[in-house]
């Protein structure tokens, strides 16, 4: 009995399974909202974002139009190249971006204007990049991929006033640079991990 039990199991794992997929959608919300889930569920995404959005928020909200400007136009350029290639890993990259923008978080390192646009250039582009739908095509890539776009700006955005807002005292600040030093230590340990893998 175990034994048929074991190859009806084994069966079923084979032949009956659905395919696995890297950025797997949830069935039955829409393209766009499953791009707009997407960096939800990519934990590298998240740290970028997150990194970005702390340290654009150190330098205040009056201070950084250019350079979030230049994140969502970066963003958007990425998107569109993604929907001529697939299939780009680029993981290794969003982590190394993610603990270099938390060690300079830690380090309360916000003064210079072109630091900030180099780095929300290349956190947008990066971040373009790996939120390509390889399994999806035409009109419903597009409304991933704008689905993302939105999600990326919109977490951007909460950060971004999260970290301006907590930088009037002291205390506050120092908050701030801890999640710094957090997300760069997250990002060295999923960095070891891949590197040993």
């Amino acid at each position: 009995m175990i034994k048929k039990l074991f190859i009806f199991s084994l069966f079923y794992l084979i032949v009956l399974s659905q395919p696995l997929l890297a950025h797997s959608p949830i069935s039955g919300i829409g393209n766009f909202y499953n791009g707009f889930l997407h960096p939800f569920f990519i934990p590298s995404q998240l740290m970028l974002v997150f990194a970005n959005g702390l340290f654009l928020g150190q330098y205040g909200i009056k201070n950084i139009q250019t350079p979030f400007l230049v994140f969502i136009l970066s963003i958007t350029l990425a998107l569109i190249f993604t929907s001529f290639v697939d299939d780009i890993k680029i993981e290794k990259p969003i982590l190394i971006l993610s603990m270099l923008i938390g060690f300079l978080i830690a380090l309360n390192y916000n003064k210079s204007i072109s630091l900030h646009i180099l780095l929300s250039v290349l956190s947008g582009f990066l971040l373009g990049l790996d939120s390509t739908q390889e399994e999806l095509f035409a009109k419903d890539k597009f409304l991933a991929l704008s689905g993302s776009l939105v999600s990326i700006i919109v977490l951007s955005l909460y950060t971004i006033a999260l970290s301006d807002y907590f930088n009037k005292k002291e205390w506050q600040k120092i908050v701030i640079r801890i999640f710094g030093s957090w997300i760069s230590a997250a990002s060295v340990m999923v960095l070891a991990l891949s590197l040993n893998s």
